[in-house]
């Protein structure tokens, strides 16, 4: 047995971070200057981390429609 208010709280408190995370990253890539400036690798990773960091977003909100079904 889960407590559903917990569960939901919890998955609401990582989307957020999640979300957050996500617009700062988004923030840089769409700076010109960090893209002309920083290492292409730099560029690289940041936006494998934007695609990971979507799919872990949509993991976790599906989880959190699964427990708000619950109750």
């Amino acid at each position: 047995m889960i407590d559903v208010d917990a569960e939901k709280g919890r998955l609401s408190k990582l989307i957020e971070k999640l979300q957050k995370e996500l617009g700062g990253i988004k923030g840089k890539l769409a700076n010109e200057k960090f893209i002309n400036n920083a290492p292409a690798a730099v560029v690289a990773e940041n936006r494998a981390r934007v695609e990971t960091a979507g799919e872990e977003l949509k993991t976790l909100q599906a989880a959190f429609d699964r427990v708000a079904a619950l109750g």
